[in-house]
Parts: C-alpha cells; sequence; structure tokens
C-alpha cells in the first residue's frame, strides 16, 4: 500500500493507479520471506522452490 500511495501522489508522481480488494475470509499466510518487498513490487513472489 505504501509503493502505491508513494507513487500516485509522492514527490515523483507516476501515472498509474492502484487499487486494493478485500475480502472477509481468513487465509493462512506465510510470513513474508527478508528481502521480498522490492520482489512483490515487480510483481514477483517466490512462495516455495519445486
Amino acid at each position: 500500500m505504501h509503493d502505491g500511495l508513494e507513487r500516485m501522489y509522492g514527490e515523483k508522481q507516476e501515472n498509474v493507479y492502484y487499487y486494493i480488494t478485500t475480502l472477509n475470509e481468513n487465509y493462512h499466510m506465510p510470513a513474508m520471506p527478508a528481502g521480498a518487498e522490492e520482489g512483490i513490487r515487480k510483481g514477483i513472489y517466490k512462495l516455495e522452490t519445486g
């Protein structure tokens, strides 16, 4: 969320649009691995090997 707000409204505004989808369901989410934030912004998140 922080990345989207910064890109839309920060000092270097980009012509992008972010939206948030929310659901009211519980899903088990693994902990985010160290260093994964940059990959998430690029659209990459390796959950497991194999």
